[in-house]
């Protein structure tokens, strides 16, 4: 099953249920993924987008997430969260043009997005259930683009650019 593949997404979002049990903080959650991949796709222009898929990300990022509950409720928390996601991303997109090491190291960046679900878990059912969980977090997320797929990917832009 390929990574945002529909099928996947529908196992995520199963997941994401099971996990989280809260509308408000999956939907968060959702919509920081959606804003991510828009954004995403816009530097590295590696796929095709609409305006108004462009159009529907800013909204979210400038009303949506701003008007969520989860999000008002935990802001001090999440903000962080999402400040070194963002941080981690604009270094990766740095390293995956880099050698091997930095490329496997960017994979690893990529990833921060395991811990914005790891945090709405924590958040809203505590440490053991975290804890419950994490492995799994980590293996819906990577496994489906291993680091050999990432590395290919990577070369691919860099060979088209």
């Amino acid at each position: 099953m390929k990574q945002d593949s529909e099928e996947w997404r529908q196992k995520r979002n199963q997941l994401l249920q099971e996990w989280i049990c809260d509308a408000a903080a999956i939907r968060f959650v959702l919509d920081v993924f959606e804003v991510c991949e828009v954004w995403d796709d816009l530097v590295d222009k590696d796929k095709p987008i609409c305006n108004e898929r462009i159009n529907r990300a800013f909204a979210t990022a400038l009303i949506e997430i701003n008007a969520n509950p989860f999000y008002q409720r935990f802001y001090a928390n999440i903000s962080p969260v999402l400040l070194i996601g963002l941080n981690q991303w604009l270094d990766a997109n740095k390293l995956d043009k880099g050698s091997k090491s930095d490329r496997a190291l960017a994979y690893v960046l990529r990833g921060w997005y395991c811990e914005l679900v790891s945090e709405a878990i924590y958040l809203l059912h505590g440490w053991d259930r975290l804890r419950d969980v994490s492995m799994e977090i980590k293996r819906l997320f990577f496994l489906y683009e291993d680091l050999e797929d990432f590395m290919a990917e990577v070369d691919k832009l860099e060979e088209g650019q």
